[in-house]
């Protein structure tokens, strides 16, 4: 009589532990939870040389260059990045798959938001 006592105990524990098991099992992606929180996309006081400067050297330059520029249009200077700049947003703003999107695979949002600003507040040289 004992044993079977003791096996109903077991029994009805296994679904207690089964429900107990699925919570540990959850995962979640911390960056889709949690990008809006801590975004460190500063866009207040933009500088062409300390924030603009450094994002078109990485992402446009290779293509846009001194030597035999794509498109002809070289982005190595403020003037030829002031003078560029409409175009300049609206290729960086254009929809994945755009084959006018500049730099084709995309570029890091917060690079695209600092440009925005910096266009939209005139395109200074500073």
């Amino acid at each position: 009589m004992e044993k079977r006592h003791i096996f109903k105990k077991q029994i009805l524990l296994i679904p207690a532990l089964f429900v107990l098991g699925l919570g540990s099992c959850y995962y979640d992606n911390e960056e889709d939870l949690y990008q809006d929180i801590g975004n460190d996309c500063e866009t207040t006081d933009l500088s062409f040389q300390r924030d603009i400067k450094p994002i078109i050297d990485g992402e446009c330059v290779v293509c846009h260059g001194n030597n035999d520029p794509i498109g002809g249009i070289s982005l190595t200077e403020y003037s030829h990045v002031s003078g560029a700049a409409t175009n300049i947003k609206d290729r960086i703003n254009r929809p994945p798959g755009d084959a006018l999107r500049m730099p084709q695979g995309g570029m890091d949002p917060c690079k695209v938001e600092k440009l925005n600003v910096w266009i939209n507040q005139g395109a200074l040289d500073n």
